[in-house]
């Protein structure tokens, strides 16, 4: 991925496979902007600036996203529309052990859930290292209600589970977010996707007032 973003404000890995084939060893760069009180709409004016400059100038492409539940006016510059993500913070010298319970869950998980993607990914930089996100991409608010709970995908594994998790992990967090076209540029292979939400039409112009008689 490029790294010369006009005006640095920000720059994404994606999740989706075809974008990380474009990165080195499949590494994800993520920017986290967290808006200040009451400058939201010149944030979004400004990011819709960029998003213009480099469309036309074949600059970078990423995806922004903007959290629904968790911490009011962050941003997300990464790569469905909706993420949930849970974050896991794993005590020190527990990875390999955590990476091992992650395995399992992907297998249980994969045949619970058929054709919702999960993608789990480790910080290099930037957090402390053995945070890990599992991050799973949905279409809508209510794709996330119909995805089986682990209590319910490990059965009578799960009361295992938590007792080992206990043991390798300091916390956990869940966040939601949902992606905003209109700050996002991702390349063209996601747009072609779904062309109508990634390069919604703009709003039609209000008419003018007929003059009063």
């Amino acid at each position: 991925m490029k790294s010369n973003f006009a005006g640095g404000l920000l720059l994404a890995g994606c999740l989706t496979a075809s974008l990380l084939a474009q990165m080195p060893e499949g590494y994800l760069d993520v920017y986290v902007a967290k808006v200040k009180m009451g400058k939201r709409a010149e944030f979004d004016s400004l990011n819709k600036k960029e998003v213009d400059a480099n469309r036309r100038n074949k600059g970078d492409n990423w995806l922004a996203y903007e959290l629904t539940y968790g911490e009011a006016n962050t941003v997300y510059y990464v790569t469905a529309r909706y993420l949930r993500t849970v974050v896991v913070h794993v005590r020190p010298g527990k990875t390999l052990d955590c990476e091992a319970h992650l395995k399992l869950n992907k297998t249980a998980s994969e045949k619970a859930n058929p054709g919702i993607a999960m993608l789990v990914s480790q910080t290099q930089a930037g957090q402390a290292l053995g945070t890990y996100y599992i991050t799973t991409l949905v279409k809508s608010l209510a794709d996330v209600d119909q995805i089986k709970p682990l209590q319910e995908v490990l059965g009578s594994g799960y009361e295992r589970y938590l007792r080992a998790i206990a043991e390798d992990v300091t916390s956990t967090q869940i966040l939601i977010g949902k992606f905003l076209p209109e700050i996002s540029n991702p390349p063209d292979e996601i747009v072609d996707v779904d062309p109508k939400f990634w390069r919604p039409a703009p709003p039609m112009a209000a008419k003018p007032a007929e003059p009063k008689k």
